[in-house]
Formats: structure tokens, C-alpha cells, sequence
């Protein structure tokens, strides 16, 4: 399958450092802390082995798998003193908590100046969440935390002395059709009627497997809100 590219891939090419997470593991799945209708929590985070003229950091999170045409921004945190290398879990709340005067959040793509949890829509296969720590040569990125995800990006990329990303997965595998979680197969989901076009393959018992034929008649409507354990926005 074909993937959209890496929020790197376009961006000047640095040397690259070391980020780890007690919350996350690099191409492993993204804990439910992580996940917006879970703890919406941001992970914690450390890194180490930054160029030594590095003067501050930034931490973002985005999916490219967001069927969006332009992806889905989490997480930007700007404007880290060069002193800080941790992050605790929970960090990326609005309040900023542990972390030292001047550093700002930009806003999300949700609208909101602080960090948002995985929320890709149903059946639509599993997303690359990518955590990545700048190392910056500058002290402050002059923007605010009204500036766009796109400013942001584009700034750092220009004032970039090396990255450490961490990408995790997270996969949506609720059934709408059928109110549970079940194994959709994803090329045979419509969602514009909200139903499956041929089957659904659940799992059912002790392991065993059943076919369901597909619904006939007038397509089922989508529930209401509170009925998906991941609301809208579903994209990311």
C-alpha cells in the first residue's frame, strides 16, 4: 500500500539524535493513555546525544495517514530551553505542568493549545503517529501559540540542527455497521453509507470465525454521538 510520506521527508536533512519513551516504542502500537477518547495523555519523552550548539527544542506529534490531503497536527510544543531533555507523561496538557517560563504550545489541528490524542476514523487501517524532538539553533522560534501547524512546521525545518522521532501506530477497529469491535477489512468499507458492501468477518466464541452476509435494503445510518468509542473528529 501506498503511504503518504514522512513529516520529514521534505525537510532539510540534519543529523539525527536519540529520543526514547517509557509510554511508547518505536513501530509498536500507541498505548490507550495516548488516544483521544482514552487518557489523552502525551507520552513522556527523553533524549539525548543533540549537536552541542544546540540552543533549544521542540517537540511535535503528526500523522501523515490522516485523511486529510495535508495529515493531522497533535502536538507542538516550541520554545524548550536547551537544559530540558525530559519530558514527564502529561506534559502536553494546557497547563504546561514541570515545564519552564516561555515555553508555548502551538495549536493542534483540533483547535486547542495543548496535546491530542489518536482519533483516526473507523476501518481506515493503522496510522504513524511521529513524535519527534528538534534540536534548534535558535533560543525562541519567534511565533506564538496562535500560529499555524504549517509556520511551525516550516520554521523548524529551516532552524533544524538534528530530529529524533519516534513513530508509533494506532489502528481505529470499531464497527460501526455492527456497534462492536470487530475485523473490518477495510477495502470493503463504505463511509458514506456506513455499512460494509460485502462482509464483515467478526470474531465470535472461542476463536472461531463467522461470516455475516452483507445488510440489504436502505443503508444503515451512522450512531449517534456516544455510540463510537472514538468521537468526531475521526481523522487521526
Amino acid at each position: 500500500m501506498n503511504r503518504p510520506p514522512m513529516p520529514h521527508d521534505f525537510q532539510r536533512a540534519v543529523p539525527s539524535f536519540a529520543a526514547t519513551s517509557e509510554t511508547m516504542t518505536d513501530g509498536a502500537v500507541l498505548s490507550p493513555l495516548q488516544v483521544l477518547e482514552g487518557g489523552n495523555v502525551s507520552p513522556q519523552l527523553s533524549w539525548s546525544g543533540f549537536p552541542p550548539d544546540t540552543r533549544s527544542f521542540a517537540v511535535i506529534c503528526f500523522d501523515p495517514d490522516a485523511p486529510t490531503g495535508s495529515g493531522w497536527w497533535h502536538w507542538a510544543l516550541l520554545d524548550l530551553p536547551a537544559g530540558v531533555t525530559e519530558l514527564p507523561a502529561g506534559a502536553g496538557s494546557g497547563s504546561l505542568p514541570g515545564l519552564p517560563p516561555g515555553a508555548i504550545h502551538g495549536r493542534n489541528d483540533y483547535g486547542t493549545k495543548d496535546f491530542g490524542g489518536a482519533a483516526p476514523p473507523p476501518g481506515h487501517g493503522p496510522h504513524r503517529y511521529v513524535f519527534t524532538v528538534h534540536a534548534l539553533g535558535v533560543e525562541k522560534l519567534g511565533l506564538d501559540d496562535d500560529a499555524s501547524a504549517a509556520a511551525i512546521g516550516g520554521t523548524l525545518g529551516f532552524f533544524a540542527l538534528g530530529r529524533a522521532p519516534i513513530c508509533a501506530l494506532y489502528e481505529n477497529r470499531w464497527n460501526a455497521a455492527r456497534g462492536r469491535d470487530a475485523r473490518v477489512l477495510p477495502s470493503r468499507w463504505d463511509r458514506r453509507s456506513g455499512r460494509s458492501r460485502k462482509r464483515t468477518r467478526g470474531v465470535t466464541g472461542r476463536g472461531c470465525r463467522r461470516h455475516q452476509a452483507r445488510p440489504r435494503g436502505r443503508p444503515r445510518p451512522m450512531p449517534r454521538s456516544g455510540e463510537l468509542p472514538v468521537t468526531a473528529p475521526a481523522v487521526s
